[in-house]
């Protein structure tokens, strides 16, 4: 199972001493992928000028977007800025795509919530011929560099029915929703039955994704976990009985307990495990790279 980590652009105050010592101990710690999220009607730094800071201070990790909200943008552009993250990475690119849940993003940009899904559709099948190198109008040059490795891998997130059967007709496979391993596992097993009924042959990648946060206690780090997702809903996670269940943030508390959760992950059979976290202290990444991966070592997680 691969371990990666979303780049602190969401985090209150993001700054660029934290985004890029992240991404140099994420690639010089044996983490295997960085991310960033995407929203639009949020204080948080744009994706792919994160990405192309993270490519300048990195030479192996993977670079990829958890998820884009790739309807509210201009689809020629993005199929150019894709490209050009990818040639600066020297063919690290990978685009995860996504529709979002939050008409603001879409009115603020000019664009129509309701068929976000087929524009994505749509602009999936312009971005294609681009990166082939295709001209759209006779008289044209291409738009936009040519992907180094001739393709960018494409995964999709989101949980509904619809997302699930774009994903598994046009994507390589699927991120999880951050809800904590109870809920994914069912959101992994939907995603493998609409990957079957598409046809699909060849074996998904599959990512499981969940907050992070390090403390002494596993009380301590859920609080913190709660407070960033205050700061980044505008409100408290609450669940069915009041509080927010400890479950749906199960990556949280001492490096021990982390590392434990994540063997649970890894039984899943992901590809891959995706870490948010709540808090842009440096401590979080240098304990993930030391400690946890030290003790999921120990555990049987190898690497």
């Amino acid at each position: 199972m691969q371990i990666g980590i979303a780049l602190p652009t969401s985090t209150p105050d993001p700054n660029a001493g934290s985004i890029l010592d992240f991404a140099r101990i994420a690639d010089q710690g044996g983490l295997d992928s960085l991310w960033v999220i995407d929203r639009v009607t949020f204080p948080l730094v744009e994706a792919f000028t994160a990405l192309a800071a993270a490519a300048a201070v990195t030479s192996r990790v993977t670079l990829g977007t958890s998820v884009l909200l790739g309807p509210t943008r201009d689809a020629v552009l993005l199929a150019s800025q894709v490209a050009s993250i990818d040639v600066l990475s020297n063919g690290r690119m990978v685009l995860g795509l996504g529709v979002g849940s939050r008409a603001e993003d879409y009115a603020v940009t000019g664009r129509d919530f309701h068929t976000r899904g087929r524009k994505l559709d749509a602009d999936l099948a312009l971005m294609q011929r681009i990166w082939a190198g295709e001209s759209l109008a006779e008289g044209f040059g291409a738009i936009g560099p040519r992907p180094v490795r001739g393709k960018i891998p494409l995964l999709f997130g989101g949980s509904s029915d619809a997302a699930m059967a774009r994903a598994a007709r046009l994507g390589e496979g699927h991120l999880c929703v951050p809800r904590g391993i109870g809920i994914q596992t069912q959101m992994l097993e939907k995603f493998r039955q609409a990957w079957a009924k598409a046809g699909r042959e060849e074996k998904p990648k599959l990512y499981a994704q969940g907050y992070f946060c390090i403390d002494s206690t596993v009380e301590r780090a859920h609080e913190r976990v709660l407070d960033y997702q205050e700061h980044y809903y505008g409100r408290r996670p609450r669940a069915s009985g009041g509080l927010a269940e400890q479950s749906e943030f199960d990556l949280v508390g001492p490096p021990e307990v982390v590392a434990q959760k994540m063997l649970q992950y890894r039984a899943l059979g992901v590809d891959g495990l995706v870490l948010f976290p709540a808090s842009s202290d440096i401590d979080q990444i240098e304990s993930l790279v030391g400690p946890v991966l030290d003790a999921y070592r120990r555990a049987g997680g190898g690497r």
